[in-house]
């Protein structure tokens, strides 16, 4: 992890619960090393190269690299560029549409809101994932998009039209508490691969489901 992703990318909470994690993984392995022999000095050496190399492991699998329950994240699973034209169709997006994606992975989902017209927003927990989304925009030029490192659960969503998500089962009965506590009324949601347990689907096609609240 670049030092200059922190800087860029302001965010105290989740540098707090980063660092506390670092904190606790180079304290168990220097407990570790310490425990089969190796001098102190050399087992704090040793955790510290065990804990970047895991680091940059995750970093280039793109796997989220958090024990904290906090700040725990999924594992990205892309969406197919049939299912994001999908989603758009769904929300039938009209220029100036506020819309969010909750996991937003690589942007393409973003991107492909942003392109209909929708002043679009991705929240991402996995830093890895975000600098991959941002790239993806400045490539493709777009401006009515952002990108921001934060975990989903600490958005408020009462301010946008269109939420979409890609979540698993275990997330949903969580994400609808939220979903009812935050969404205005007409708000789309629309969720990828999974349906929200207990809601009304309006429309679904390719397993993406919308729901309107």
């Amino acid at each position: 992890m670049k030092l200059r992703f922190f800087m860029e990318h302001e965010n105290a909470k989740l540098v707090q619960l980063y660092l506390l994690q670092a904190l606790l993984i180079i304290s168990v392995l220097v407990l570790f090393f310490y425990s089969i022999g190796f001098v102190f000095y050399f087992a704090i050496l040793a955790a510290l190269i065990g804990f970047l190399s895991i680091a940059v492991l995750f970093h280039f699998l793109n796997l989220p690299f958090y024990i904290l329950p906090k700040i725990s994240g999924a594992v990205y699973v892309p969406t197919s560029e049939e299912n994001v034209q999908t989603m758009v169709k769904l929300a039938k997006v009209k220029k100036g549409m506020r819309v969010i994606d909750l996991g937003s992975g690589d942007g393409r989902v973003v991107a492909a809101f942003a392109d209909a017209g929708a002043d679009a927003v991705g929240v991402e927990l996995n830093p890895s994932m975000v600098e991959k989304a941002e790239r993806l925009l400045a490539a493709q030029k777009i401006k009515n998009a952002k990108i921001v490192w934060q975990s989903l659960w600490d958005v408020d969503l009462g301010e946008y039209d269109v939420v979409t998500i890609y979540a698993v089962p275990s997330m949903m009965k969580a994400l609808t508490k939220k979903f009812r506590a935050e969404l205005r009324p007409g708000t789309r949601v629309i969720s990828n691969h999974y349906p929200i347990p207990g809601w009304t689907i309006e429309a679904e096609k390719n397993q993406v489901f919308l729901y309107i609240i």
